[in-house]
Formats: structure tokens, sequence, C-alpha cells
């Protein structure tokens, strides 16, 4: 009797976190930013939302939210889906982002948190940007960022 309430606890828990998805990481999540671009910080600042789902998925009415310094509330517009394994860039017109301790935070149309970046700095005014060392990986650890600088390419030979 005893192992065969067991078994229907386990297929019961089995269920709740593996076909509801609860016990999976999120669906949509921020794959990228740039907190210090090159230049002028307005209207330049990005964060780049990945899709990881099988299915498309209607952003209308989710939000990124900023944490540090002004803190900037941005509501994504009705239409606004990304594609099964696509992405969308949200550039701001103003600067809207810290160079530092910086966090961003993601969340769907009923306000509930989606996902969130650690807090992050870049304090090199250039090309550099944050992004998830494996897209489409979220652990919740800081173990998932690394901070990229692009390479440059140099035309004409060496440089």
């Amino acid at each position: 009797m005893f192992s065969k309430l067991n078994s229907i606890a386990f297929t019961a828990l089995f269920f709740v976190f593996f076909w509801t998805g609860y016990g999976r990481t999120a669906q949509v999540m921020i794959n990228a930013l740039d907190l210090n671009p090159g230049g002028k910080d307005s209207g330049k600042e990005w964060v780049e939302l990945y899709n990881a789902a099988e299915i498309d998925m209607d952003l209308s009415g989710w939000t990124l939210e900023t944490t540090h310094g002004y803190k900037v509330i941005y509501k994504i517009p009705e239409g606004v889906i990304i594609c099964a394994g696509e992405y969308w860039v949200y550039t701001h017109d103003r600067q809207w982002l810290d160079n530092i301790d910086e966090m961003v935070i993601l969340r769907d149309a009923q306000g509930k948190e989606v996902d969130r970046t650690p807090l992050l700095s870049d304090e090199r005014n250039d090309d550099g940007y944050w992004r998830r060392k494996i897209r489409g990986m979220d652990t919740n650890s800081e173990s998932d960022w690394e901070f990229k600088i692009p390479e440059k390419i140099f035309e004409g030979g060496e440089g």
C-alpha cells in the first residue's frame, strides 16, 4: 500500500514539475545587453531577449525594468512576437542603463518575474557587452554570464 502511494505521489510531482514546465527555466530570457556602448549612451544601449521555447511567444504587455539609479520600466507594445529560437532587441531612445551595478528584470504581462540579470557593470565605453555564455542556459547564477569584447577586423593586413 505504501509503495502504491509513493508511486502516485511521484507521478503527481512529475506531472507538476515537468509536464506543466514549473521546474524548467524561463522560455523567454534576457540573453545579452550593452550597458555602456562606445560614445554617448543615449539611444545606443540595448537589451536582447531570446525565445528558448519551441513555440512563438507574444510579449505584448511584458516589461523590461532597470533597478539602479533612474529606474525605467519599458512596456513592450502590443503585437511584439518572438518566433521560436529567435531574438528581439530593444534600444531605448535615451540613456536608461547605468554603467555600474545595473540589473534588468523581465516580467510577463501579469507582472510575474520571468528573468533577471545579475548586477552587471561596464565602465569601458566601447563595444563590449554582457551575454549568456550558453544561449538559452539559465541556472540563475552569475556564472551564466560573461563580458564579451567583439574582435576588431583590420583591413589591409595585421592590426
